[in-house]
């Protein structure tokens, strides 16, 4: 299912992180794709407890750092629409060329502290059957 209100997303707290991939199949759009496992007391009975599959579409910037020195599964920590200062100079840095960025912010937060930021165009959710 496409969402369009991101809050739903603030019940990812504690995900396990099975996979974050991006793709660039598709000549014009790249999608990052995360596979997770959501916490089974996440508070959205829907997804609780479930392989979730959550496609960020048509991204238009993003910026991953990941912080690998650590042990044990990665984990969200937080799922959220406030970027970072840096991404919203990147964001007004292309603009500027006249290119629009119209779109649905996210900002990953993980327990190990990595994060994923940006901008996509299209966010989909969907339960995983594997």
């Amino acid at each position: 299912m496409e969402l369009t209100d991101t809050a739903l997303l603030e019940y990812l707290h504690d995900a396990v992180v099975l996979s974050i991939s991006y793709h660039a199949e598709e000549s014009r759009d790249r999608i990052i794709l995360l596979v997770v496992t959501c916490d089974r007391e996440a508070g959205y009975s829907p997804w609780e407890g479930k392989r979730l599959c959550i496609r960020l579409d048509d991204v238009i910037v993003a910026n991953h750092y990941v912080f690998g020195a650590v042990a044990g599964q990665e984990q969200v920590n937080a799922w959220g629409t406030k970027l970072s200062a840096s991404m919203e100079g990147e964001i007004q840095r292309i603009q500027a060329t006249g290119i629009n960025c119209t779109g649905i912010a996210f900002s990953l937060t993980f327990h190990t502290g990595s994060y994923l930021e940006g901008m996509c165009r299209r966010l989909f959710v969907e339960l995983d059957h594997v």
